[in-house]
């Protein structure tokens, strides 16, 4: 029986699906050959980049920006300090400032009340009488911005660039002045004087002339409240004036507060600038590094560390070695840092030279998994315990480092402590390359010379001294900063105290002359006005104090770069130079104004 139509239409379809099916395995086939014959033409490229890909792991080059130059960097932290520095010198001022117009204006617009109210008589408005006064003020400020400018740009520039000559390269320093700062500070400060005088003259301009006219109200007489105790008839006429004077003049009180007050706050201020920074090296030196030079050894031979630090002990030095390196870290501010990694080879005697005291109290347990982190960090970028940090290792990878806590720390770098184990996991082959020393008595001079001979040894660091070097070129900048601190407190003393001497001499002159009329030496006239004088002059130098007291930690603050921590608290020598200094300045300017006192002609109460 002959095959059907149907099945040999199925056997056709069974053939062809057969041979499609060949075809696309010989397809596949070629496919693999191909890729074989590709893998093996790449195979030689591929070994190539391996060798090239070993050949980099080589090396731990880090390519930084200029930012990262130490000699652009340290200037980079002296202008962010002078910046800083201005700012907070600036705002000193505007407080003192502002206090010492508005009372020098309320206290002019008081001795004119009458020509006020004359002004009003004739049909002046309060607006253009309050123009006078302003107008005053702002060409005194207009004045001020021209001298403050000049005095700038040729004698402030010039000591600082003195200072600073010396520590870089300038060639002949650049004294620079910028027009678009000048002019922003000078409306700022004509804005806040304007103010100052608005405020001043503002409560007596709305009285109506008729009682402006009067004069200055005398004494209301009535008692004060003091004058009802038991012992104010038994104290002396003249402590009872002086009292009295006091509280009836507040004007004249609270304006010579205010001068005394910012002499001895800018003095108090510079002073304490310029120990707190100090302070903080000699902190350093006594509660955290107990080693005073750094000896750095090579990589070959393998025991040179060991080597060096036998020769340091033969010297009598007590040693410890440590793995010491900077890496660079990613820090909060999405800013890159450098943080200097510090690993001991030998727990005891690492802990015996460098001291990890934690800011949260309680020990240092240096077989934990993490980094104890200088003071600085915490304080400057907000950090905590818990939190990682970045860490960039030899080969480029990045670590992160938990942070254990943070230790107190007064040098102007980020350091981290890591114990060994840790770092053996984390970083790698765990190799000391540095040996701390506390030499003791030696020089560190006379070790460097037995070290010379030492194999693989490469060199050995005064830390102390270099340390020391670095705070101590700050504090250059500072004592600049304190005699220009110190000059301005003594012309504020002349432009303030001596005139509200003067002023207050010129109001009482009637009853001076009534008091040398009634048989008063001149000498117990000058009493009459110098003894009230010596109490403002002592609230003034305490409130001075408290305030400089402020300004100086504030300053302080103000002037810390983001890698250090200064020492912010009251300076004993600020505060007693701060007494001497303005009582002295005070002393001088009440002589100077109390000379006039023998010229009165007693004639001139007719006058009066």
């Amino acid at each position: 029986m002959p095959p059907s139509r149907s099945s040999m239409a199925g056997q056709a379809e069974y053939e062809a699906l057969v041979a499609e099916g060949e075809q696309a395995i010989a397809d596949g086939e070629k496919k693999i050959a191909d890729a074989k014959s590709q893998v093996a033409e790449n195979e030689p490229k591929l070994e190539d980049a391996k060798a090239m890909l070993e050949e980099m792991k080589k090396y731990s080059w880090t390519i930084l920006p200029r930012s990262y130059n130490s000699g652009v960097g340290e200037v980079s932290t002296f202008s962010g300090v002078t910046n800083n520095l201005s700012i907070s010198m600036a705002a000193l001022f505007i407080i003192v400032g502002l206090l010492v117009s508005y009372f020098a204006v309320s206290r002019i617009v008081r001795e004119q009340i009458t020509q006020i109210g004359t002004k009003k008589a004739l049909g002046f408005r309060q607006g253009e009488i309050t123009m006078s006064y302003l107008l005053y003020s702002g060409i005194a400020v207009l004045a001020g911005a021209i001298v403050g400018a000049l005095v700038g740009f040729l004698l402030v520039e010039g000591i600082i660039g003195g200072v600073l000559g010396g520590m870089f390269a300038f060639g002949a320093y650049p004294a620079y002045f910028g027009w678009g700062l000048f002019l922003i500070v000078t409306i700022v400060e004509l804005a806040l004087v304007l103010a100052a005088t608005y405020l001043a003259c503002r409560s007596i301009l709305k009285e109506h002339a008729v009682e402006l006219l009067k004069g200055s109200k005398p004494p209301s007489g009535k008692t004060h409240f003091y004058e009802k105790w038991g012992i104010w008839d038994k104290l002396p006429l003249l402590v009872q004036t002086i009292v009295n004077n006091c509280v009836n003049d507040k004007r004249r009180v609270l304006s010579t507060i205010v001068g005394v007050a910012g002499a001895t706050a800018l003095i108090v201020t510079a002073i304490t600038l310029n120990n707190d920074v100090l302070k903080s090296y000699d902190r350093h030196y006594e509660n955290v590094y107990g080693f005073n030079a750094i000896a750095y050894a090579e990589s070959t031979p393998p025991q040179a560390t060991a080597n060096v630090e036998a020769v340091l002990k033969e010297q009598g030095a007590t040693t410890a070695q440590v793995y010491m390196k900077n890496y660079m870290m990613e820090q909060p501010n999405d800013e890159s840092g450098i943080l200097r990694i510090v690993s001991p080879a030998d727990d005891d005697a690492f802990e015996a030279l460098y001291h990890v005291n934690p800011l949260a109290g309680g020990s240092v347990d240096l077989s934990a998994e993490g980094a104890w982190v200088s003071q600085a960090y915490a304080d400057h970028f907000g950090v905590k315990a818990g939190d990682m940090l970045l860490v960039s290792g030899d080969d480029g990878t990045k670590h992160e480092v938990p942070i254990l806590g943070f230790y107190e720390f007064w040098l102007t770098y980020h350091e981290a402590v890591i114990g060994r184990d840790y770092f053996e996991k984390e970083f790698g082959t765990f190799e000391p390359n540095v040996v701390l020393a506390d030499t003791g008595s030696v020089a560190v001079s006379d070790t460097e010379s037995a070290l010379s001979e030492v194999e693989g040894f490469s060199l050995i660091i005064d830390d102390a001294t270099y340390q020391y070097g670095n705070f101590e070129t700050f504090s250059s900048v500072s004592s600049a900063v304190v005699a220009i601190y110190l000059a301005l407190a003594a012309l504020m003393a002349v432009v303030v105290l001596l005139n509200l001497n003067e002023m207050f001499i010129d109001e009482k002159k009637r009853e001076l002359i009534v008091l040398m009329i009634n048989g008063f030496s001149v000498k117990d006239a000058k009493h009459y006005i110098s003894y009230d004088n010596i109490v403002l002059t002592a609230i003034g130098i305490i409130a001075g104090i408290v305030l400089g007291c402020v300004m100086g930690s504030v300053t302080v603050l103000a002037i810390e770069p983001s890698t250090a921590t200064f020492i912010k608290a009251v300076d004993g020598w600020a505060v007693g130079i701060g007494i001497v200094g303005s009582a002295a300045l005070a002393l001088i300017m009440s002589m100077i104004a109390l000379r006039r006192i023998p010229k009165f002609d007693l004639t001139d109460i007719n006058k009066l």
